[in-house]
């Protein structure tokens, strides 16, 4: 039955269901040519079958949300802001499948942790956004924000994207010094931390968008970087980073393996 006073919710509850629903929506759904679509009778069908909730547009229109319009740009808004799990996943394989296991013991060795770090990143962050529906529709926000004139709902969008960007440049920031601290290097001077992982995104982000339309220009590169020169199977992002880590990167003078790994 409707939202009668027996099961009367506050604004603020009707809000953050709206607002769940529309993204669970999106995610599962895609942003198609923008958020047209998600409209309030959609979100409300949906509630009604997944959760036996009925709204009306008057308990919503003028209350939880202004308009339809706006709702449609908080719900964009709510994703381009979100944190990036995919990362989080990404940065579990680093630490605990490759670094827990580097050869320590010589300056040679450590780059060649660096060299198997990059084509392992490169390989897993392609799969790993490709089959992400949450950054495919926030690669479409995105889009929608930086194309055509300025909005206030692109401004919207805008700001919430540069809520994202802080979040992962922060993540990328944590796992770059520590793959570099355990590994005894250091960022180049006069070159900082921040532009090595603003180059970082940059580079994912790109390499990213292109292997969802064009994988084979993108990947299985064979190149002789194993042991004795065996040939391993790069991608162009596994590359790029690898470029960038030797650009940025440099021993540190000052490091020494622990003792156990000596030798």
């Amino acid at each position: 039955m409707p939202d009668g006073p027996r099961t009367r919710r506050s604004t603020d509850e009707i809000r953050q269901l709206l607002l769940d629903t529309g993204v669970e929506t999106l995610l599962k759904e895609g942003l198609g040519s923008g958020a047209e679509g998600l409209t309030f009778k959609r979100v409300f069908d949906r509630l009604e079958q997944t959760e036996g909730i009925r709204l009306t547009n008057a308990s919503v229109i003028g209350r939880a949300f202004r308009t339809q319009e706006a709702f449609q740009t908080e719900v964009l808004a709510t994703i381009a802001a979100s944190d990036s799990q995919d990362f989080h996943e990404l940065s579990e394989i680093l630490l605990n499948d490759i670094l827990v296991h580097a050869d320590r013991s010589s300056v040679e060795s450590r780059w060649q942790c660096l060299s198997d770090i990059c084509r392992v990143t490169g390989t897993v962050m392609l799969d790993t956004l490709r089959s992400s529906p949450v950054w495919q529709v926030w690669i479409g926000i995105w889009a929608l924000a930086g194309s055509g004139q300025s909005t206030e709902d692109k401004e919207r969008l805008k700001e919430a994207l540069l809520i994202s960007y802080g979040s992962i440049m922060r993540d990328t920031t944590d796992v770059y010094t520590a793959v570099l601290d355990h590994l005894g290097f250091r960022v180049k001077a006069p070159l900082t931390m921040a532009e090595g992982a603003a180059a970082i995104q940059a580079l994912a982000e790109g390499s990213a968008l292109r292997d969802l339309v064009d994988e084979q220009a993108m990947r299985r590169i064979s190149l002789p970087t194993g042991t004795g020169g065996t040939l391993e199977e790069w991608t162009i992002l596994g590359m790029g980073l690898h470029a960038l880590i030797r650009q940025f990167t440099e021993p540190d003078p000052d490091w020494t393996p622990p003792t156990s790994e000596v030798g």
